[in-house]
């Protein structure tokens, strides 16, 4: 049944090569869902049905951006199996007005995760679905959801309690880390042992970038004096209207799918991310031995044959 597909991408990466080659192009440093950017990497985009079927897998350069991605498998998907209309299960990470149109051009429908973040229609969403008069109805494992039109497009936003209270705690944990190295950091200037306002700039800045809650902060240095605070419309964001939830964009109308069905449609993404351990844990995928173009896709065709 190909009238859903899911669609997600992970990588793998060389232990051995350290860079591009005339024989091996594909391999390139790029984000590493791996958590090695010291290494070079492909891409792999993995096609399946809902119910975890594989239909299809497509090989990029590592250094492929997510949502480029999107068009070919797309126009592969058509040319290869006829398939009529079906609706496409995809991440955050492949969303764009580009793509968007790219999926209505082929005749398809859509389900794709928004980004939560820096994105005004999310949270005016948000805002909406935080009204007093919003109708929430149950969904798969426990969720609830509401069905929200904005600007002619159809949002589901979902509620998890899990999700909520996991949200809560990390927050909670990455604040305190941060606050703890600002105070710190306020300490050694106030002492007259960070004086430079352009150093005072970096160690500030090495404190917030990788801390996964830069955005709940705003710092001062005026005159050689360092001053940090939260930011309160952010913090509110994240504490009144963001805490547990997700939101979901479909251009399936209430009439093909209800606003769980939606829900559920979203959540067998699940299938591939359990495709990808699977073949990453118990395949053999990595180390790759091979060094040329053809041989590394071969490789990785066995082992996704085999799973």
């Amino acid at each position: 049944d190909l009238r859903l597909c899911c669609y997600d991408l992970t990588s793998t990466y060389f232990e051995t090569a350290t860079s591009a080659t005339e024989e091996f192009p594909s391999a390139r440093f790029g984000y590493s869902r791996d958590k090695r950017p010291d290494r070079p990497q492909v891409m792999i985009g993995l096609l399946i049905t809902a119910e975890g079927i594989p239909i299809a897998h497509h090989v990029f350069p590592g250094n492929t951006n997510d949502a480029s991605t999107l068009g070919g498998v797309l126009a592969d998907l058509q040319e290869r199996f006829g398939v009529g209309r079906i609706a496409v299960v995809a991440d955050r990470g492949l969303i764009s007005e580009n793509n968007l149109a790219a999926v209505a051009a082929a005749g398809f429908d859509h389900v794709l995760a928004t980004r939560l973040h820096r994105d005004d229609d999310v949270e005016t969403v948000l805002e909406q679905a935080a009204n007093n008069d919003t109708v929430w109805v149950p969904a798969v494992g426990g969720r609830t959801a509401c069905d929200i039109t904005h600007d002619g497009r159809r949002y589901v936003v979902i509620d998890s309690p899990a999700r909520h209270r996991r949200d809560d705690a990390r927050r909670e944990q990455l604040l305190a880390r941060v606050e703890d190295k600002l105070i710190a950091l306020t300490e050694r200037v106030r002492a007259k042992k960070l004086t430079d306002p352009a150093k005072i700039g970096a160690a500030a800045d090495r404190i917030l970038r990788d801390s996964g809650v830069a955005r709940c902060f705003t710092t001062t240095i005026v005159a050689g004096q360092f001053d940090w605070n939260y930011n309160q419309e952010t913090l509110d964001y994240e504490q009144r209207l963001l805490a547990g939830r997700y939101v979901v964009t479909t251009s399936l109308t209430p009439a093909q799918a209800s606003t769980a069905q939606v829900v559920g449609h979203y959540q067998s993404l699940a299938n591939v991310e359990r495709r990808f351990r699977v073949m990453k844990d118990f395949l053999g995928l990595r180390p790759v031995f091979h060094w040329t173009e053809t041989r590394v896709r071969g490789h990785i065709a066995i082992r996704w044959r085999r799973h």
